[in-house]
């Protein structure tokens, strides 16, 4: 019968393992608050635990959503023919033309969904039914008795996805194998998770915590040191154009890539951010990148801006 706060905030992507370990995530701060209604009493606890089932069945008429919720996973645990026969019975004094029911038969629906009992009388009820929300519920249950089978694990019907095609124009001044590896860096680029994600497909990054890949020269200069901060990763203040980007504001580490791209791959995509949006600099070789790989394969933690400086100071 309480609402719950949690009052916490760190600016940290956590798609990535080692943010988990981040040594900026904060896990000292943070507040919780209760807000109840004054004057209005504590929900009265619903018994779920080993209660019958028609005891069960009664608890999903229950208001509140978490009921509902232990109730269907208590229930997933009681032999389906017991089950679906008291839901048959249970679902059958509901009107389904009354939108007050259709939460009930919806209920109903999904319990036979749950014990992969496939009733399409009740399926067909609230496909029908006048409560829109309850329609596009049960169109998802439709979904996976007619489309994707989850009994027999295969896609009964096929399923038409659109991939978004990335157009490719490669610089003129290359040759026909810097073209192909030039494609090959794009494709690495575009990958989900990989840099487009923090970079943009513009290059431009987000504005205060992922700096932009366009006239940098981070990216236009030295080749080992990119090399160095793609395979190991970046943490740390790094100023980018005359912005700061500070791990201390909430700016997340880059992705350390030497687990995740081939030195093809890695050559491949360096090469492509030298040379994309107005940028123009050397080809990136695989020979280089194992060079640097096995050079550096000792190095465990993220490369830190200042020690990479140190080695190989920033262009003027």
């Amino acid at each position: 019968g309480s609402l719950y706060l949690a009052d916490w905030q760190n600016v940290i992507i956590g798609h990535m393992q080692h943010n988990i370990r981040d040594p900026n995530r904060d896990k000292k701060h943070g507040r919780v608050f209760r807000m109840t209604y004054e004057g209005r009493p504590l929900q009265e606890p619903v018994a779920i635990d080993g209660e019958p089932v028609a005891a069960l069945l009664k608890n999903l008429e229950h208001p509140t959503l978490s009921v509902r919720h232990r109730t269907r996973v208590e229930l997933s645990e009681r032999k389906s023919e017991e089950v679906i026969a008291a839901t048959k019975e249970w679902a059958a004094k509901f009107d389904p033309k009354k939108k007050e029911y259709a939460r009930h038969l919806l209920e109903a629906l999904w319990l036979n969904q749950q014990h992969n009992v496939r009733d399409r009388a009740l399926l067909d009820l609230v496909l029908n039914s006048p409560e829109p929300h309850a329609v596009i519920a049960a169109k998802t249950v439709q979904h996976h008795w007619d489309v994707a089978d989850p009994v027999l694990n295969v896609v009964t019907s096929p399923i038409v996805q659109q991939e978004e095609k990335i157009e490719v124009k490669v610089p003129e001044h290359f040759s026909k194998a810097e073209a192909e590896v030039y494609r090959l860096g794009s494709e690495v680029f575009h990958r989900e998770a990989h840099c487009v994600t923090c970079h943009q497909a513009t290059g431009l990054g987000m504005l205060n915590i992922y700096p932009p890949l366009v006239n940098s020269p981070w990216v236009s200069g030295n080749e080992e040191r990119l090399i160095k901060l793609t395979l190991h990763g970046l943490w740390g203040p790094i100023e980018v154009n005359g912005t700061t980007y500070d791990p201390a504001k909430g700016v997340p580490p880059m992705t350390a890539f030497k687990a995740i791209l081939k030195d093809e791959e890695i050559a491949a995509v360096l090469t492509f951010v030298r040379n994309t949006w107005g940028n123009k600099a050397s080809v990136i070789t695989p020979e280089q990148v194992k060079t640097v790989r096995e050079a550096t394969k000792d190095m465990q933690m993220f490369i830190k801006p200042e020690e990479l400086l140190k080695q190989h100071p920033l262009e003027k």
